[in-house]
């Protein structure tokens, strides 16, 4: 090995040397940085979901509500006696009509759902109308203004299909 590449290994190792120290300082920095921050945790943690004391110290000059404890025996009069009375509980009765009474005055919209194919499921011909069926009734609120909404739905019925069932029966 020659002089010159002696003299820059040299050079390598103090410039190593120096960047080691430098990391070791960080390190430490960061290790006391890490110690502080965990004890910070551990603090909070414990202030927040530890033991908590929720007694005060006792004072000799304060006194106390039950010392003699005054409320232990019912005041009792010569005039009153030792029968016990019994109070019964009145239920609310369900008002009948209430809705209806309430809901009369409102303006009514009726919606009816029909069916799109009315024709029978077993001989395709037309049904007939045979009713009509409240399904829900509801109020809605419109504002300025309230409307009472019924919903209906058409109930359908194959007059051929009816014709051979009681042809069927009799």
């Amino acid at each position: 090995m020659s002089e010159r590449q002696f003299d820059i290994i040299i050079e390598k190792l103090d410039e190593l040397l120096v960047k080691n120290e430098e990391l070791e300082k960080s390190n430490a920095i960061k290790d006391d940085e890490l110690t502080l921050l965990r004890e910070q945790v551990a603090y909070l943690t414990e202030k927040l979901y530890g033991h908590k004391k929720e007694s005060l110290d006792f004072d000799p000059n304060q006194g106390t509500l039950f010392d003699d404890f005054p409320f232990i025996e019912p005041e009792q009069t010569g005039d009153q006696s030792d029968e016990v009375m019994v109070i019964k509980e009145h239920g609310r009765k369900k008002r009948k009509g209430l809705k209806q009474l309430q809901l009369a005055h409102l303006p009514t919209v009726d919606h009816i759902h029909e069916i799109k194919n009315c024709s029978c499921p077993n001989c395709q011909e037309a049904m007939k109308e045979v009713a009509t069926t409240m399904i829900r009734q509801e109020v809605k609120f419109i504002p300025a203004r309230m409307e009472n909404h019924r919903h209906f739905q058409k109930t359908y019925a194959c007059s051929t299909c009816e014709k051979q069932v009681s042809k069927h029966l009799s």
